[in-house]
């Protein structure tokens, strides 16, 4: 059982980081910057250091 519950934690955690990588692209893609930039920008908020260390983003 834990086992399926940490496979379900990793898809939707990659789910919510590749869903943000899009939009900030096309956020920046807008603005006229580089696509690239927006996807870091995506990943640096979303990563285990700024929203993914949040306790609700943890695994039990």
């Amino acid at each position: 059982m834990a086992a399926e519950s940490v496979f379900i934690h990793i898809i939707i955690s990659l789910s919510i980081l590749l869903f943000s990588a899009k939009v900030f692209a096309e956020i920046f893609q807008r603005i006229k910057q580089p696509l690239v930039l927006g996807e870091l920008l995506a990943g640096i908020i979303v990563g285990p250091y700024a929203l993914g260390g949040l306790p609700w983003f943890t695994i039990i």
